[in-house]
């Protein structure tokens, strides 16, 4: 369906979608304020929006009618279709604005903050995207920060917060990697039918120990798709107990998770095999640019009991 050309005719049709809109979201939101209103444009239009006012939340979500009255046309969606489209993405702007608020009441105060801190692993070169007074150290050839997780909200720790908070660097560091060792879970992975490739399938079962030599593992901030689980890569006393003494070669796959592999009986796939794989992994562009950890691939040696470079 072709859009109309005529501003008048778009602008009373943006103004009918509006009303259809604003019945269709008070039955999906019947707490809300919603209201039709008009935004001027840089060039001087008035545009017909909504606005909404949800309970318990400082921001109010503005909808511009052009764009949905644009999709609405391109699609030939129904009135009903298009109530839902909208209902989906506010329930999400709400679920992150909630979540964006707790997160800031809670890094005000480190007692609630504590629990909530983690190690997270970084590239060298990512970390420099950071900005100024983020924490950051050096751990092998990566860099460890710190971020407190609420859900799939996350802020950065600075030294302003770390100055409100009252501890020191080291106090934040044992209680993150306290964190992380309380929460970390590992998961076996399953191989592809046709055998090319291990995969996270839904429903994976956790692992028990000993480990099973030719058997890939993910290593995780508890549920196997929890974000920034790369920490676990400080975790001595994680692959000690997992390694029941054997060497274990640890593929950092991204920010969010590492795979581990015992380092022997693989059939002949060894050390120069996983580096290889890794290093394909992450020329693939299946990663976003920020959650690419490493090339390196990783050794806990059960002797030294110590994580080194393989």
């Amino acid at each position: 369906m072709c859009l109309t050309s005529s501003y008048n005719v778009t602008k009373k049709s943006c103004q009918q979608l509006a009303d259809m809109l604003i019945c269709g979201l008070a039955a999906v939101f019947p707490d809300a304020g919603i209201s039709a209103r008009t935004v001027k444009a840089n060039d001087g239009r008035e545009l017909p929006a909504i606005e909404l006012t949800m309970p318990g939340l400082n921001a109010r979500p503005l909808l511009f009618m052009e764009k949905i009255f644009e999709t609405y046309m391109e699609d030939g969606l129904t009135d009903e279709a298009v109530v839902a489209m909208v209902a989906n993405g506010l329930r999400t702007f709400l679920r992150e604005s909630h979540a964006a608020e707790r997160l800031c009441q809670v890094a005000e105060n480190w007692e609630l903050a504590k629990e909530l801190v983690y190690p997270v692993l970084m590239s060298k070169e990512a970390s420099e995207d950071l900005g100024s007074g983020v924490i950051q150290s050096e751990y092998l050839d990566l860099t460890v920060t710190y971020r407190i997780v609420l859900g799939e909200a996350c802020a950065c720790v600075t030294d302003l917060l770390l100055s409100k908070w009252g501890i020191s660097e080291s106090e934040l560091y044992e209680q993150a990697l306290h964190n992380l060792h309380r929460d970390a879970s590992l998961y076996e992975m399953y191989e592809d039918p046709d055998g090319s490739a291990f995969v996270p399938g839904i429903g994976m079962r956790r692992a028990s120990v000993p480990l099973r030599r030719r058997t890939m593992y993910l290593a995780a901030r508890g549920s196997f798709d929890a974000l920034f689980g790369s920490g676990i890569l400080l975790d001595r006393d994680f692959f000690r107990n997992i390694s029941s003494g054997s060497g274990l070669y640890i593929i950092p796959s991204s920010v969010h998770e590492l795979i581990v592999v015992l380092a022997d009986g693989n059939d002949g796939v060894g050390k120069h095999d996983f580096a290889w794989m890794l290093h394909e992994v992450n020329r693939e562009g299946t990663l976003v640019p920020g959650e690419v950890l490493s090339d390196t691939l990783y050794y806990y040696d059960p002797v030294r009991d110590v994580v080194r470079i393989a």
